[in-house]
Order: structure tokens, then C-alpha cells, then sequence
């Protein structure tokens, strides 16, 4: 159950980095755009794989979109997740 607490914090915290990097991506003037910070991320996953039935027909694929920010926010919930596991004792 703690491992995956702490798999949900670290997923949520890459998932709002990301969500955030690309909000400021669309927000910033055109003049910041152009810094290495801020370039496109790029998708690492896997391709939708199809299984068909008779009744019904199931899509399953994963893919993240990986940018600096992602990682700043991986950074952030991991920090938290250490200080929640060190102050509970």
C-alpha cells in the first residue's frame, strides 16, 4: 500500500510538471521561446496496441509527454514523498 502511495505521488507530481511547462510554453511571450527550457518535450510510450473481440473492441496505450518541467515537478513530489516518510517516525 506505501509503494503505491508513494508511485501515485511521483506520477502526479511528473504529470503537473509537465501540465505546467506546457501551460507556460503557451503563455510566454515569443521572445522566452526560444530558450532551452522551455523547447517541446517529446512522447515516450508505446503505441496503442487493439484487441478485438466479438462485443467489444479495447484501445490500451501509454504515452507521457517528458520536458524540464516534468522532471522539476518528478524532483518536487519526490521531495515531499521523502520529508512525508521522515517525519512520520
Amino acid at each position: 500500500m506505501k509503494f503505491m502511495t508513494y508511485a501515485l505521488i511521483l506520477l502526479l507530481g511528473f504529470l503537473i510538471g509537465s501540465t505546467c511547462g506546457e501551460i507556460m510554453y503557451l503563455l510566454l511571450p515569443a521572445r522566452y521561446l526560444n530558450l532551452s527550457v522551455f523547447e517541446k518535450g517529446f512522447l515516450a510510450g508505446f503505441a496503442p496496441v487493439a484487441i478485438e473481440l466479438k462485443v467489444v473492441h479495447i484501445d490500451i496505450g501509454l504515452k507521457f509527454l517528458i520536458n524540464f518541467f516534468s522532471w522539476i515537478g518528478l524532483l518536487i513530489s519526490s521531495s515531499y514523498a521523502l520529508i512525508k516518510e521522515l517525519t512520520a517516525k
